[in-house]
């Protein structure tokens, strides 16, 4: 993919069809070992990670801050709380302090830093106001010219906004991790003086500038923009103390042999850089012109691009990797909207699970595309998309796919009140999820949060409900330190308030009881299980999935007990049954068995979390609480999905699909309507092509506990 094609937009998903399942994409054998193997030599070629505090990258973010048209790159969509002060955006392109929190710090589920999380920033843009391209070799009437070259740097150096925005996060970041001396790398782009321009303009006006065939004129341009970098930078030294310019970055992502002195152009280029103490970087497309030649022409790095998230072709990450080490290069890790699809989560994953299993996670400089804030957008929308900020962070961090020392483990039993071990129960931690074993232990790995909700569930008879909340403790700086042990007794038979009683339904209707909608199911009580509602699909591939339980015209007061059985107030939890169906011969794994069992049943061994469901509150006024909820494939039978009140009314771990950082939480005493929705992933374990798009969902049980 060319990184100058301009006007790259973001496309956000409706919030029904937004999640994908990252954490619960599976680690194929080699991975693993590869990552509890020691380093080899296989993976010493690559052009190495750092020394940072020398000005070279490690994990270097591309950060488009060009031109974008209001909605484009979906910086404004992005919720900051009030954190930038006010400053106000000339346009969708500008970078405010709160857009680079994320990126400079890793941040828990609550917005605070825990860790730091990229070392340089390379400030790059496509297009100019006037929709004139940066790179390219572009003519006279759709190259950059002087005009737009002057404006990307006054866009670097306005106030409060760019390198001013990047120099307040990170200082906001040093004063939260207690470590003053913290700073980031930062690079330019130097855009390219294309040879086809025959009027650059000048600083008194657009026209009576120079021509750029002749190479002496498009270096003395490229000059001209170095030199007025460097003065701005220089005029502002001392309020970027928490920045350093590390160099520039070439632009044009190719050398193309056959435009007339390119060569001259580029070695005199990184000539010049030199000579002011700095670097030079270069990021060549795949298929680039003397790519593995960068040595040759001056460039102190360069990153070869996969482009295997935006083709179909096998085998381009292996060579990108032969690439990278047989020129010594670093790698580029690639993601866009796409990711917030299944398909698009594989595909990421893909670069994670080969940097594993070819040394690059750990031994390589690795530069990240992202469109130009979509691991911002990631990390807002929480869930299972949340997941995916948490695990490119323990990338960049070399622990992948292991957490990192910020991240937090729960451990514990679950016994009944007679001290025997409860087997087969759900416990699930914010996006993690899990079920204890023949022992009753469970393990949760990898939390980011300072407190969070343990939600521990077992359906059946035997069946309870209890939500637990927990607080990290403080970390000791070595990784698995934050851990938090746990013995839980839990009660059978709570006291449970139906929402809809099904039990009472005509044994002769299978239609589906008054008060639920379903879009994209065809829902049926089952004639031989009373009270279980079978939602079977009628809607093809890719569609939307929900049903909706509307209380009717009286909103249900859940604070206060009102609209259910008198007296029952002081309810803790909504609470649901499911089991998920697939039909034989569609798993991924040859021979995985799918379960079959009734209410009750001890699931069995959790698969990896593939599938999600959405549990949504709404409120009189239109507020919404969701909560997602990972389902293991092979399903585990029976599940019980608990929703915290008290989180919904506060808005914590609320999911938010859109990835806007809209806030969650709804009125408890004004609960209308209950949606669920269900998110199947595109392609099962194995790479094969089969989907999930005949399962169907079977539910029981919708109540409210206390």
């Amino acid at each position: 993919m060319y990184h100058f094609k301009p006007l790259v937009s973001v496309a956000i998903c409706g919030w029904l069809l937004a999640l994908a399942a990252g954490e619960g994409l599976p680690l194929p054998e080699k991975v693993l070992a590869a990552a509890t193997s020691p380093r080899t030599s296989l993976s010493r070629p690559y052009f190495p990670a750092g020394p940072v505090e020398e000005g070279w990258p490690a994990d270097a973010l591309l950060v488009y801050s060009g031109y974008y048209p209001p909605g484009q790159s979906g910086l404004a969509g992005l919720n900051h709380d009030g954190a930038d002060s006010g400053t106000v955006r000339e346009d969708d392109g500008d970078w405010l302090p709160g857009d680079f929190l994320p990126y400079v710090a890793h941040l828990d589920a609550s917005g605070e830093p825990d860790d730091t999380f990229f070392d340089t920033f390379i400030f790059l843009g496509t297009v100019s106001p006037r929709g004139r391209h940066f790179g390219g070799e572009y003519g006279q009437d759709r190259a950059s010219l002087w005009y737009d070259w002057q404006w990307y740097i006054d866009r670097l150096f306005a106030p409060g906004k760019q390198l001013a925005a990047l120099e307040e996060a990170t200082a906001r970041v040093a004063e939260a991790l207690a470590r003053p001396d913290l700073a980031v790398n930062v690079y330019i782009m130097i855009p390219y003086p294309s040879y086809k321009v025959t009027d650059f303009g000048s600083p008194v006006g657009d026209g009576g500038g120079k021509s750029l065939l002749p190479v002496a004129n498009r270096l003395e341009a490229v000059r001209w923009y170095v030199d007025e970098v460097l003065r701005r930078w220089e005029a502002r030294r001392t309020e970027l103390a928490h920045l350093r310019l590390a160099g520039f970055y070439w632009m044009q992502e190719h050398v193309n042999p056959e435009v007339p002195g390119e060569g001259t152009l580029v070695r005199g280029t990184a000539d010049y850089v030199h000579q002011k103490g700095l670097k030079l970087g270069w990021i060549p497309w795949s298929g680039a012109y003397l790519a593995t030649s960068w040595r040759s022409y001056g460039f102190d790095w360069a990153v070869t691009q996969p482009n295997h998230m935006f083709q179909d072709q096998p085998g381009l990450i292996k060579a990108a990797v032969d690439r990278a080490r047989t020129a010594r290069m670093g790698i580029e890790i690639e993601l866009d909207g796409r990711v917030k699809q299944p398909q698009g989560a594989r595909k990421l994953y893909d670069y994670l699970n080969a940097g594993v299993e070819y040394g690059f996670v750990r031994d390589a400089l690795i530069a990240y595309y992202q469109d130009v804030c979509m691991l911002a957008q990631l990390y807002a929308a929480g869930g299972e998309l949340r997941r995916i900020y948490d695990d490119v962070y323990a990338f960049a961090k070399g622990t992948y796919p292991e957490p990192t020392a910020a991240a937090w483990h729960i451990s514990g039993t679950v016994v009944d009140e007679k001290g025997s071990p409860v087997a087969g129960a759900r416990i699930q931690a914010g996006e993690v999820v899990t079920f204890t074993g023949a022992d009753g232990r469970f393990h949760l790995p990898g939390i980011y949060r300072k407190r969070t909700d343990l939600l521990v569930s077992k359906p059946g008879d035997d069946g309870f409900v209890q939500v637990v909340s927990l607080e990290a403790p403080g970390p000791d700086g070595t990784r698995g330190s934050r851990i938090t042990t746990v013995s839980l007794v839990v009660a059978a038979n709570q006291l449970f308030v139906p929402v809809f009683n099904w039990h009472d339904a005509p044994r002769d209707d299978d239609t589906a009881p008054a008060g639920v909608t379903a879009l994209g199911w065809k829902p049926e009580l089952d004639r031989e299980r009373q009270g279980v509602l079978v939602l079977s699909p009628r809607a093809g591939p890719g569609a939307v999935r929900s049903i909706f339980f509307d209380l009717g015209d009286k909103e249900l007061d859940v604070a206060a007990g009102a609209g259910a059985e008198p007296g029952k107030a002081s309810f803790t939890a909504l609470a649901l049954d499911v089991k998920l169906e697939i039909p034989p011969g569609i798993l991924a794994a040859p021979g995985s068995p799918v379960p079959t069992g009734v209410v009750g049943e001890a699931p069995a061994a959790a698969g990896p979390v593939r599938a999600l469901l959405l549990l949504t509150l709404l409120d009189g006024d239109g507020n919404l609480y969701t909560r997602s909820y990972p389902i293991p494939i092979p399903p585990a039978g029976w599940q019980t999905l608990v929703l915290p009140l008290a989180a919904a009314a506060e808005g914590r771990e609320h999911v938010d699909a859109l990835g806007t950082g809209a806030p969650g939480g709804v009125a408890l005493d004004r609960i209308v309507r209950i949606t669920l929705t269900f998110s199947s992933p595109a392609s099962l374990t194995g790479g094969e092509t089969s989907s999930l798009e005949t399962a169907s969902l079977e539910l029981a049980n919708i109540r409210f506990c206390r």
